[in-house]
């Protein structure tokens, strides 16, 4: 569950760099916390060899004007590509199905 937009409220260590690079591929920046080696790392880079699947909630805004939670919108399955650096760790996703153009074309300019 990403939340792309991050505002002045959110503190510094969790803007995460979380974007849509194109509409078959996502950023994700983990925890501070979360390492290669560690167990949270293991599942996030090994899951399909694991059999594990990765499901993708994003919103733009954690809240609408009202101060309600924006609901998440699901993108679907994804797999990942590549990783780098550690603590935290990034992660680039490909998405099994291909973001809609018309979100691509709202959340491409986060």
């Amino acid at each position: 569950m990403v939340n792309l937009h991050k505002g002045d409220e959110v503190r510094a260590e969790h803007r995460y760099a979380d974007r849509f690079i194109s509409p078959d591929e996502f950023q994700w920046e983990s925890q501070a916390t979360t390492t290669c080696a560690g167990a949270k790392g293991q599942r996030i880079l090994h899951h399909a060899r694991e059999g594990r699947h990765i499901h993708l909630f994003v919103r733009y805004h954690p809240r609408d004007a009202a101060g309600k939670g924006e609901p998440y919108v699901y993108i679907g399955t994804v797999r990942t590509l590549r990783h780098a650096s550690e603590a935290p760790i990034r992660v680039w996703f490909s998405l099994d199905q291909p973001l809609p153009r018309e979100l691509w074309q709202v959340w491409s300019a986060v």
